[in-house]
């Protein structure tokens, strides 16, 4: 959520590419909750996965 009022709102340069200042996308928050939603199952797989091999490591 932190993300979007960044990106969309406020929208620092440092964030944004160079030449892709006036795409309609950084707007977007539809396409912003698309993604997020895509990438949430890999997060949780890779959180469990390196999860389980720091508790195996002593």
């Amino acid at each position: 959520m932190f993300d979007w009022f960044i990106l969309a709102g406020l929208r620092p340069r440092l964030l944004v590419l160079p030449g892709t200042e006036d795409m309609a996308e950084y707007r977007d928050l539809r396409s912003h909750l698309s993604a997020a939603l895509k990438g949430s199952p890999l997060i949780i797989i890779v959180g469990l996965v390196t999860g389980g091999a720091s508790a195996l490591v002593p």
